[in-house]
């Protein structure tokens, strides 16, 4: 074809648009994990999603075009979607998968995940209805007539020290529970 120029300016690598793709997929996972099991308010998650997206642009250089031949507007999304986003994932996972410490809250069944977490985002506490961090039931006051026995919360406190909601537990199975 006349006037038509094969392969200029044709990007041949695959690798940026994959892995910000992954980025974006593995960023609505760890939402949806968050969301359920991690005491912090949502607009922590976004500065700190933000944060890990803007930081990567701080390092544009020569260094950085010569290996990777970014432009800069293409580095800046490069960070926005997938090394901010892989970051938010890895602080995430290894905050929840490395406990400091767990501790056993008593609570009277009606309190659900869901109650605790609305809880959590609203005053930054545990529910009124949680005692602890002991296991000592002796407080406690059942909500429901039909409940016969508290159960426990388990918290944990992760490896960057933001709380991470381990599950729930009966009576029996808690280690020290009178």
């Amino acid at each position: 074809m006349v006037g038509q120029h094969v392969g200029v300016d044709e990007d041949k690598r695959q690798w940026p648009p994959a892995l910000m793709a992954l980025g974006v997929f593995a960023t609505i996972v760890t939402f949806w994990w968050i969301s359920f099991t991690v005491l912090v308010s949502y607009w922590t998650v976004a500065r700190i999603l933000c944060a890990f997206g803007f930081a990567g642009n701080l390092f544009y250089g020569d260094w950085i075009r010569e290996r990777t031949g970014f432009s800069r507007s293409y580095w800046f999304m490069f960070n926005m979607l997938a090394v901010g986003p892989w970051l938010f994932c890895a602080f995430f996972a290894l905050n929840g998968l490395f406990p400091r410490s767990e501790d056993f809250y008593a609570w009277g069944r009606a309190s659900d995940l869901e109650h605790i977490k609305r809880q959590w985002i609203e005053t930054d506490s545990l529910p009124p209805g949680l005692t602890g961090p002991g296991v000592d039931v002796s407080g406690v006051v059942l909500v429901r007539a039909w409940d016969t026995a508290p159960g426990f919360v388990k918290v944990s406190r992760g490896a960057f020290g933001i709380p991470v909601l381990v599950g729930f537990h009966d009576q029996e199975h808690v280690p020290g529970a009178r």
